[in-house]
């Protein structure tokens, strides 16, 4: 996955939750909404950030949400 193209990009990444990959924020007005949206992720057991919870410059912009590692090993999966 590349975000080249995009400007200013963040990621959300933890064990056993969620990452969420933004893209195209604004850099002189995304800080603070980064930083609660950071919190609000932290405090998540499951990382999971709805979009009506995410600060505004956050509802949109979103380039990936991808479930947890742990959630595909639980399903007992082999491959190749």
């Amino acid at each position: 996955m590349s975000a080249c193209s995009r400007s200013c990009v963040i990621a959300f990444v933890a064990e056993d939750k969620s990452t969420y990959l933004f893209g195209d924020l604004l850099v002189d007005s995304s800080a603070s909404a980064v930083l609660q949206c950071a919190s609000q992720y932290y405090a998540k057991p499951d990382g999971s950030l709805s979009w009506s919870e995410r600060p505004e410059p956050l509802k949109k912009g979103i380039l990936a949400s991808i479930p947890p590692l742990s959630k595909w090993t639980k399903l007992n999966v082999n491959c190749c």
